[in-house]
């Protein structure tokens, strides 16, 4: 399997964080962030007073751009077309260097909750639809449908599969998102070029593509 690319990589960690020695001047230290990580958008002024949303874009750090980073009074989001790694990395520098800094450490009690979310296009040997394969009667009903003079003259061909979880009995605050495993639109189906999303770190994603790639080698 060929990762062809990173098409993003976002992490939400849901944090508090306090100053025990008082309020945090906020226009010095956004400006700080600014410097540190290079970032071309960021809060004006005048955003300061609008509310408790704060967001950064175009920044930089190590070999990366950092596509957005969003500050909000229950934690952090931020988004590259990186791996996942990189971001790991960059909110542990954003942290360790705001309690130096700053003096913010996490508030008492505060529930620390990590997510991951990924896109990757991947190029591979199998044809990973193949990995679960419908009913063929679940096919004919599609066409049979789609068959009518009201569509285009073409069969609709099963392309790719979606995991979820049950929403309702998930015990984290943010629900993850759906793992999607889909043919890649635009490009010819013998190239196995295949698009897919997945709440997991850019590693483990591509450790369950390459699974599936292996399953779909037997078939």
């Amino acid at each position: 399997m060929e990762l062809v690319g990173i098409e993003n990589s976002k992490i939400t960690y849901l944090i508090k964080l306090n100053r025990p020695a008082g309020m945090l001047y906020e226009p010095e230290a956004l400006e700080q962030i600014v410097r540190r990580y290079k970032f071309v958008k960021f809060p004006s002024v005048e955003d300061l007073g609008k509310g408790t949303t704060r967001i950064f874009g175009m920044g930089k750090f190590k070999e990366i751009q950092i596509s957005e980073l969003g500050i909000y009074n229950d934690g952090i989001i931020v988004n590259s077309a990186s791996s996942s790694n990189l971001l790991d990395e960059f909110i542990d520098d954003l942290f360790g260097w705001s309690r130096e800094e700053f003096g913010l450490i996490p508030a008492i009690g505060s529930a620390d909750e990590k997510t991951y979310e990924s896109n990757l296009a991947v190029k591979s040997d199998h044809d990973l639809s193949k990995v679960l394969t419908p009913n063929s009667a679940a096919i004919a009903a599609v066409n049979k449908a789609y068959g009518s003079d009201r569509y285009p003259a073409v069969e609709l061909a099963y392309s790719g599969f979606v995991f979820s979880v049950d929403d309702t009995t998930f015990p984290g605050i943010k629900k993850p998102i759906k793992f999607i495993v889909d043919r890649r639109v635009g490009v010819p189906l013998d190239q196995n070029i295949f698009y897919s999303q997945a709440p997991l770190a850019t590693d483990d994603h591509l450790d369950v593509l390459r699974a599936f790639e292996r399953i779909a080698s037997s078939r």
